[in-house]
């Protein structure tokens, strides 16, 4: 099959007509795994919103517009916020895989809540949905 051409060419030729040479999928069969988070930022529930870690002192304050809340939550966390019951009326909220809910109140973060059962462990700021 490969006469006259050298050995290189040769082995990519043949491996390139073979089927088992290239996969179109790298990670076809492969279990996922979490991605661990590149960012070296951690929020953390304040009185007046989510602090933001190794930040310089910036923070997600309630009154700033969903879609940035939002935006930022998925770029510091590497999760996308899920919607989450809010029984209270006029307000609706979005869950972290870490358990904690943000609420707003139309385009407004409101407040932030813990989603513990038991009331007296809850932990909450700014208006919520209990």
């Amino acid at each position: 099959m490969c006469r006259n051409v050298p050995t290189a060419l040769c082995a990519v030729v043949v491996c390139l007509s073979t089927a088992g040479c290239i996969r179109s999928d790298p990670d076809a069969g492969r279990p996922s795994v979490a991605v661990e988070n590149p960012s070296p930022h951690v929020l953390t529930p304040a009185p007046d919103g989510l602090d933001v870690s190794a930040s310089g002192g910036r923070q997600i304050g309630f009154g700033r517009d969903r879609p940035g809340v939002l935006q930022t939550v998925e770029r510091i966390t590497g999760q996308h916020p899920v919607d989450s019951e809010c029984p209270a009326a006029g307000y609706d909220a979005v869950a972290l895989r870490s358990g904690l809910i943000l609420v707003f109140r139309g385009e407004a973060f409101v407040g932030w809540q813990t989603p513990d059962a038991k009331q007296a462990d809850r932990a909450a700021a700014g208006q919520t949905c209990f």
